[in-house]
């Protein structure tokens, strides 16, 4: 079966980022037919991928940093996140094929890992986030807008292109979209600051994204948020993104920007499951009963078996008769 898997993989990645494939078409057939099919491809294959991502930030010249650690494979998921606090320090989400597990480590524990949470099935979230989609938020960071993935962006019913062509940037042949994103701003929910923007999607990467700018708008200030997108190809030829430069500017802070490096890699064998147990930080492995069917199934099989036993003691009655 997984070779069956692998054979399909690498059918995909050959015919991926042929340069030309899509000869003359228009550039909107390109953006609405043709880009959300190689999309929904390099959110697959980003399922591979496994490794390190730091993030650098200065903000009122002040820097902090973050690195991540990222691990994935069928039914496994990993994450490791170091940041530079006075109050938090480390934390570890895990989920394996049989249970989850989240670890916290203080500032001021240098060794010690504190466990969090421990439970039976594969459910962890990352700060509220599954964790899959925390990993996809950083493997296929070139398919999100700000805060939207690219493929629900553009099929919003808010979303309107108001400018597509083709272009040429440094060399290179890229989709250029401007657009318009309009909405109210609740401040009592969340609701995304993008208002519109423009982004270029280079269509030998699987039309991700190459650079954007967004104008954004919050309840107590206006501003822009630019980002560039550098990408390296694995050895395999497929397309991950490398480095990350962003800039915010708002009328209600100072600016604000941020580097963020990737160290991404193909696995040529998926990691083996001892990568995502608890054990290999010092705790030992939980110890689990097995599935526990709910309270409401335990009362519908006991109603069952009362009707069972009911009926089965009225039947032999009805048979064995006093003699007259």
């Amino acid at each position: 079966m997984r070779k069956t898997c692998s054979a399909v993989l690498c059918a995909i990645l050959a015919s991926s980022y042929a340069p030309g494939q899509e000869g003359k078409e228009g550039a909107a057939h390109l953006f609405s037919d043709i880009a959300p099919k190689k999309w929904t491809e390099y959110v697959l294959l980003c399922g591979h991928l496994r490794g390190v991502i730091r993030v650098s930030r200065t903000h009122e010249g002040q820097k902090s940093s973050l690195e991540k650690e990222i691990r994935q494979s069928d039914g496994c998921a990993f994450v490791r996140s170091e940041l530079s606090s006075k109050t938090f320090s480390a934390g570890v989400w895990a989920t394996n094929l049989t249970y989850s597990f989240e670890l916290k480590k203080r500032q001021q524990q240098k060794k010690a890992w504190n466990l969090e949470g421990l439970s039976e099935g594969r459910r962890v979230a990352v700060y509220g986030i599954p964790i899959r989609e925390e990993i996809l938020s950083w493997c296929a960071k070139p398919l999100y807008f700000l805060d939207h993935k690219l493929p629900s962006l553009v099929t919003d019913e808010k979303f309107a292109v108001s400018q597509i062509a083709e272009v040429m940037v440094a060399g290179k042949k890229l989709l250029r979209v401007d657009f318009e994103f309009p909405h109210a701003i609740d401040p009592q929910h969340f609701t995304t600051p993008v208002q519109g923007g423009s982004m270029h999607l280079d269509p030998e990467a699987y039309w991700c994204i190459t650079e954007y700018t967004a104008r954004c708008q919050w309840a107590d200030g206006k501003g822009t948020y630019r980002i560039r997108n550098n990408f390296k190809r694995l050895e395999n030829g497929f397309p991950v993104v490398a480095r990350v430069e962003s800039v915010l500017n708002s009328s209600k802070s100072a600016e604000l920007r941020t580097v963020t490096t990737f160290d991404l890699c193909w696995p040529t064998e998926p990691p083996a499951e001892e990568e995502f147990l608890i054990s290999q930080f010092g705790f030992p492995e939980p110890k689990f009963s097995g599935r526990k069917l709910p309270l409401y199934l335990w009362l519908v099989v006991g109603g069952i078996a009362c009707f069972v036993v009911a009926f089965v003691i009225r039947r032999v009655r009805s048979r064995v008769r006093p003699p007259n």
